[in-house]
């Protein structure tokens, strides 16, 4: 008679458990380990102003998965967490700000700083009883990786007839249209918050009661480096009223200079904002890697960041007008000796 077979020791028993689960379970076996991850969240308006108390949630699966990670930001806007590389969506809430809503992130491997702007819900800080103010506003971020990331981005906004926005001419008078305009109401106007030229940003073009038509907006690379577009963590988030319209991100092709994250910011007769796409034949033809110049030329200052050309010029037409004036001078005096 056969003896019986021996139950396995418990030792291998949980080996061998072990090895299913790994089996089974993705990311069980083999899973990379976190990397530190820091989010810092600023202000749309003001330079250097950081937001406490802000909600972060990271997620890498649905709506309803538990967080990944999730915490407030501290007095100086920052929040650290972990988080194995990958892909995640990110909401940033703040009482009295807009929401943002499932923000795309990439984790690397060797983790990173992700910054974030908030802008103040006008709708819910107007006075009681006092109609909001109609704003558009396009917000501008990039990575402060000073090895690998570009050092000065430039956003720029233009209208056929209303007038370019930029870091030269930051605010701009915009003409009001009897159909979209109460004449109690503010004017009509277009402003640049802030040149950031030294990483990061935030860049807020803002519309205030913007009269009808398209809008082009694009992104200017100023200082050429040390990174591109493409590979400097560049977001544009466009934002009206209460709400986030859209959220974009350079594709590996915006090596360029310039990337316009869409075609067009369209407002209808009633001021109400749309974001017109590319069409896939205008990206094919490279047409979001250049702006428009029969809306407006963009003032290139990178070979004259202070001006120092235009100053020049300017002296030395100065000095040839006191050469020219001197000369008659002389020769108005030696003719009078003459005489």
């Amino acid at each position: 008679m056969s003896p019986a077979p021996r139950a396995p020791a418990p030792l291998a028993l949980a080996h061998a458990l072990a090895l299913l689960l790994g089996a089974l379970l993705p990311g069980a076996a083999g899973a990379q380990e976190p990397v530190p991850v820091a989010f810092v969240v600023n202000d749309a308006l003001t330079k250097d102003k950081v937001h406490e108390g802000v909600e972060i949630t990271v997620r890498a699966g649905a709506a309803g998965d538990a967080p990944a990670a999730e915490g407030q930001t501290d007095a100086a806007g920052r929040l650290e967490v972990r988080l194995a590389p990958g892909t995640y969506r990110v909401t940033y809430e703040k009482l009295g700000y807009v929401r943002i809503p499932d923000s795309p992130l990439e984790v690397r491997e060797a983790g990173q700083l992700v910054t974030t702007t908030l802008t103040l819900d006008l709708e819910s800080a107007a006075p009681a009883g006092a109609p909001a103010r109609r704003t558009v506003l396009v917000i501008l971020n990039w990575g402060s990786d000073r090895a690998r990331h570009v050092r000065d981005l430039d956003s720029h906004l233009a209208h056929p007839t209303a007038g370019h926005v930029y870091f030269a001419r930051r605010q701009v008078a915009l003409t009001p249209t009897a159909a979209a305009h109460d004449s109690s109401a503010p004017a009509p106007e277009a402003n640049l918050d802030v040149d950031d030229t030294d990483w990061g940003g935030p860049e807020t073009i803002t519309l205030h009661e913007a009269p009808p038509g398209r809008y082009q907006y694009w992104v200017h690379d100023f200082s050429e480096g040390p990174g591109t577009i493409a590979t400097s963590d560049v977001v544009v988030r466009v934002v009206a009223g209460a709400a986030v319209l859209g959220e974009f991100r350079p594709p590996p092709s915006a090596t360029g200079r310039d990337w316009r994250p869409f075609a067009w910011l369209e407002l209808d007769e009633h001021g109400g904002p749309s974001l017109v796409p590319f069409t896939p034949e205008e990206l094919a033809a490279g047409a979001d890697r250049t702006h428009d110049p029969t809306v407006e030329d963009v003032l290139d200052r990178s070979d004259d960041p202070d001006g120092e050309v235009v100053a020049c010029l300017v002296c030395s037409l100065a000095t040839a007008l006191l050469l020219v004036l001197g000369a008659g001078v002389a020769a108005y005096r030696a003719g009078r000796r003459a005489g």
